[in-house]
C-alpha cells in the first residue's frame, strides 16, 4: 500500500493487470522494420511451400524443396522466439529462450534429415538420428515451462536444466529401450510405425498438460500469456503430429505430399504469436502467491532418474554395456552436480538468512526505542532489550507472557484497550501510555500497528515505544516559566498603576491628617487610612520584587558574609525547639547581588521553614560551589550553564506535595489560613533571585522536608561588600 500511495498512477496499472487475460494479451502489436522482414518471410515460405507441393507432387525435387522451405521455415521461427525474449525481462526472458533453444533442435533434426536424402544415407525404415531430434526437441520446451515464475529471476536456472538433462537421458534410454531393434523394424515394419505414433502422442499429452496445466495455475497475467501463447503453438504441433504419424503408419507415405504442410503450419503460428507478445513492467506483487505443486515433483528429479536408468539397464545392460554404462555414469553424474548446486545454495540462503537476522537483530537492540510484538491473545513473540527494561524485566522473562502479568493493574486496562482497537480496527494507533514501575510513572509515546501475515490478516500487534518523562517534565517547566513570566509583567503593571493611586491616597490623608487637631474621632479614621496605605506599599514592594521591576543596588558579596549576618538575627526570632545549623563552604566564589534583597530571601525563607516546624525541628543554611554542565542546562528551561555560588534553606518540616509545589512562587498562592498569610512571600524570593540573574530550586516530599537552593552566578572580582552591624532591610514578618 506504501507503495501505491507514493506512485498514484501505479493502481491503475495494478488494476489493468489484475483484469488482463490471455484474450487481451493476445491484442496485436505495432512492428518494427526487423520483426516485419520475419513475419513476412514466414507467410512468403509457406506461400512457396503450397506452390513446390502443387508443382512437383511425388517428385524428388519436390520432396527437397519441401524440406528446405521446412527448414527455413524453422529458422525463421528460432528467430522470432529470440526476438521475443530480448524483448522480455526476468522469467519471460529465459521461458522464450528455452523455447528458441527447442526450436532450434528441431531445426537441427531437419537438417540433418535432408542431409540424408541429398547424401542417399537413407536405411529403408529403420529409425534415423534426426528421429531423436524430432523427438527430444520438447525438452527445452518443457523446461520453460518449469521456470520459476514467482521467483521473477533474471539470471540462468542452473537446477532446471539439470532436472530436463534427466528426463533427457531417461528419455534416450526409453527411446533406445523401445526403438532401437533394427530387426523389429525390418518385420513388424507397420507395428512399429504406430509404436510410434502412440509414444509421441503420449509425449505430446504430457507436453500439452504441462503448459496449460502452467497457464492456468500462473497469476501473473504476462506468464499466463507466454504459456497460452506456447500452448496454441504446440496444439497446432500435435495435431499435425498425429495426422502425419496416423497416416504414415497405414500408408507408408514419403515427403513431398500435402501433408507437408502440417508441420508448415505451425512453424508459421508459432512467428506470428512470438512477434505479437509485447512485455510490460509487472507492478509490485500485493502478495505472495502459492507455488504450483507439480513444480514439487522437480526436487526428487535426483534420486528417481538414475533409479528409473538403473532398473531399465538391468534388463538390457548384457547387450551394449558401454552405452547403458555410459547413460547410467551421466545420470548419476547429473544426480550428483544438481544436488551440490542445492547445497550451495542452501548454505547461501542459510549464510543470508543468519546475516539478515544479525542485522535485524542489531537495529532492533541497537535502539533506545522500546520494540516489541506481540500475538492476539496479548502474549509478548518479541521484545528488545530496552523494552523490557523498561519494565524492570528481561527479555527472557517478558516473551511469552502477557501485559497482565508484567505490568500493574492501573495501567494494564488502558494498554489492552489499545491494543484491542488496532487489532479490530487494523489501522495504526498513536497515543500516550503510563507505566507504573516502582512506585514511579513513566510516559511512554507509542505507535501501534497491526502485524499482518502471509495471508495479509492481522495477526499481531507491532509496537515501539519512545520514553517521554523527561520531555514532558521539560514542557511542564516551560509552562510553569511561562506562566511566572506572565503573572510577573501583570502584577508589576498592577503594582505601579497602583503605586501611584497609594501615593495620591497617602498625600491627601497626610494632608487632612494635619488640619484635624480637635476632631479626634475624625483624626483617628485618617491615620488608619495612612497606615493601610503603608501596609499597601509594602505589597506593592513584594509585587514589584516579584516582576523583577525593583531598583537594585548590586554588589560583590559573599554568601557566607551574608548568612552569618542573617543567622545572628534568626536566632533572636526563632524559638528554642528549632535548631539551627550551619554549614559555610571554604573558598565560596564571590557573586554579584542587592545584600539588602539577599537578606530578605534568607529571611522570608527562614520564616517559611520556621512555620513549616511547628513541634520543632532542624533549619538547615549550607552553602556550596557548584558547576552547572551543559546536560543539566538542557533538562532544566531557563538554566544556564557555568559556576555558581549557591545557599541552601533546608527544614525537617512537613513538607509540601507534588500540587503544591506547582504552585508555590505564584503570587497570592498559600496553604496558611485566612489572615495568617499574603502568599507574597515566596513570589518575592522568585523575583529577586530571577532579577538577580539566577535561579530557585525545590525539593519536598510529604512528611520529609524542604529544601530551596538560591543559585547565584559567579563573579571573578574582588569582594567589595562587608555586612556591619544589624540589618535594616530585615523583613522580620516574613
Amino acid at each position: 500500500m506504501e507503495y501505491l500511495c507514493r506512485h498514484p498512477h501505479a493502481l491503475a496499472h495494478v488494476e489493468r493487470a489484475r483484469s488482463a487475460s490471455p484474450s487481451s494479451s493476445l491484442s496485436p502489436r505495432k512492428l518494427n522494420g526487423y520483426q516485419r522482414v520475419l513475419l513476412g518471410t514466414a507467410i512468403l515460405v509457406f506461400l512457396a511451400h503450397v506452390l513446390v507441393l502443387a508443382a512437383f507432387p511425388l517428385q524428388p525435387k519436390g520432396q527437397f524443396l519441401s524440406n528446405l522451405l521446412q527448414l527455413v521455415l524453422g529458422v525463421t521461427a528460432f528467430l522470432a522466439l529470440l526476438d521475443a525474449g530480448r524483448r522480455s525481462q526476468q522469467a519471460a526472458r529465459w521461458i522464450w529462450f528455452y523455447a528458441a533453444s527447442g526450436l532450434a533442435a528441431y531445426t537441427l533434426g531437419q537438417l540433418i534429415f535432408i542431409g540424408y536424402d541429398v547424401l542417399g544415407l537413407g536405411r529403408g525404415n529403420a529409425p534415423r538420428i534426426s528421429d531423436q531430434f524430432f523427438f527430444f526437441w520438447v525438452v527445452p520446451l518443457l523446461a520453460a515451462s518449469a521456470i520459476d515464475t514467482l521467483g521473477q529471476q533474471d539470471g540462468f536456472e542452473t537446477t532446471t536444466l539439470l532436472d530436463f538433462t534427466q528426463l533427457l537421458i531417461l528419455g534416450i534410454v526409453l527411446h533406445v529401450f523401445v526403438f532401437a531393434d533394427s530387426f523389429r523394424w525390418q518385420t513388424q515394419v507397420q507395428q512399429m510405425e504406430f509404436l510410434k505414433f502412440k509414444v509421441r502422442m503420449i509425449r505430446d499429452i504430457v507436453v500439452l498438460s504441462w503448459l496449460w496445466g502452467r497457464a492456468w495455475l500462473t497469476r501473473s497475467p504476462q506468464m499466463r500469456a507466454i504459456f497460452v501463447r506456447l500452448g496454441l503453438f504446440y496444439v497446432a504441433y500435435s495435431i499435425s503430429d498425429a495426422v502425419y504419424l496416423y497416416a504414415e503408419a497405414l500408408w507408408d507415405i514419403d515427403p513431398g505430399t500435402w501433408l507437408d504442410l502440417l508441420w508448415s503450419f505451425p512453424r508459421v503460428l508459432v512467428v506470428v504469436l512470438a512477434l505479437s507478445w509485447q512485455w510490460q513492467e509487472a507492478p509490485q506483487r500485493l502478495g505472495a502467491a502459492k507455488r504450483p505443486r507439480f513444480l514439487l515433483c522437480l526436487r526428487a528429479a535426483p534420486i528417481i532418474m538414475p533409479l528409473g536408468l538403473l532398473a531399465i539397464s538391468f534388463r538390457t545392460f548384457s547387450s551394449a554395456p558401454i552405452l547403458w554404462a555410459s547413460l547410467m555414469v551421466g545420470s548419476f553424474a547429473v544426480a550428483s552436480i544438481r544436488l551440490m548446486v542445492m547445497q550451495g545454495r542452501q548454505e547461501k540462503t542459510l549464510s543470508q538468512l543468519h546475516d539478515s537476522n544479525e542485522l535485524l537483530h542489531s537495529i532492533i537492540e541497537g535502539t533506545s526505542e522500546a520494540i516489541y510484538l506481540k500475538d492476539p491473545n496479548g502474549c509478548y513473540k518479541l521484545i528488545n532489550t530496552a523494552g523490557a527494561r523498561h519494565i524492570g524485566r528481561s527479555p527472557e522473562e517478558v516473551l511469552g507472557r502477557t501485559d497482565r502479568e508484567l505490568l500493574s493493574p492501573e495501567t494494564v486496562e488502558a494498554i489492552l484497550k489499545i491494543d484491542q482497537q488496532v487489532l479490530n480496527k487494523g489501522e495504526s494507533i498513536t497515543c500516550e501510555e503510563a507505566l507504573i514501575h516502582a512506585g514511579t510513572t513513566r510516559m511512554f509515546l507509542s505507535t501501534k500497528n497491526p502485524y499482518r501475515d502471509s495471508q495479509g490478516r492481522v495477526a499481531g500487534v507491532l509496537g515501539i515505544s519512545v520514553e517521554i518523562t523527561e520531555h514532558r517534565r521539560m514542557e511542564d517547566q516551560l509552562r510553569r516559566a511561562q506562566r511566572m513570566e506572565s503573572i510577573g509583567a501583570f502584577s508589576g503593571a498592577i503594582a505601579h498603576d497602583f503605586s501611584n493611586l497609594l501615593t495620591v491616597i497617602k498625600g491627601y490623608s497626610q494632608l487632612t491628617l494635619s488640619e484635624l487637631e480637635n476632631h479626634s474621632a475624625v483624626q483617628a479614621n485618617v491615620e488608619q487610612i495612612v497606615k493601610a496605605t503603608d501596609r499597601a506599599a509594602a505589597l506593592i514592594r513584594q509585587l514589584l520584587a516579584f516582576g523583577r521591576q525593583q531598583v537594585l543596588q548590586p554588589r560583590v558579596l559573599s554568601l557566607n558574609d551574608v548568612i552569618s549576618h542573617v543567622q545572628e538575627m534568626l536566632r533572636r526570632l526563632i524559638g528554642r525547639d528549632i535548631e539551627i545549623v550551619t554549614r559555610f563552604a571554604a573558598g565560596l566564589w564571590a557573586v554579584k547581588a542587592d545584600p539588602g534583597q539577599v537578606e530578605q530571601v534568607l529571611m522570608n525563607l527562614a520564616a517559611n521553614a520556621v512555620d513549616a516546624m511547628p513541634e520543632g525541628g532542624k533549619l538547615i543554611l549550607e552553602t556550596a560551589n557548584v558547576h552547572l554542565d551543559e546536560a543539566y542546562a538542557r533538562a532544566n528551561i531557563n538554566v544556564d550553564a557555568g559556576d555558581y555560588a549557591v545557599f541552601f534553606v533546608r527544614d525537617t518540616g512537613m513538607g509540601m506535595d507534588a500540587q503544591t509545589q506547582a504552585r508555590i512562587f505564584e503570587p497570592f498562592f498559600t496553604t496558611k489560613p485566612v489572615g495568617k498569610g499574603t502568599g507574597l512571600g515566596l513570589a518575592t524570593v522568585y523575583g529577586i533571585v530571577k532579577q538577580s540573574g539566577g535561579y530557585i530550586t525545590v525539593q519536598s516530599a510529604v512528611g520529609g522536608g524542604t529544601s530551596f537552593g538560591i543559585y547565584l552566578p559567579r563573579v571573578d572580582q574582588p569582594i567589595e561588600f562587608q555586612m556591619t552591624g544589624p540589618s535594616a532591610a530585615a523583613d522580620f514578618r516574613g
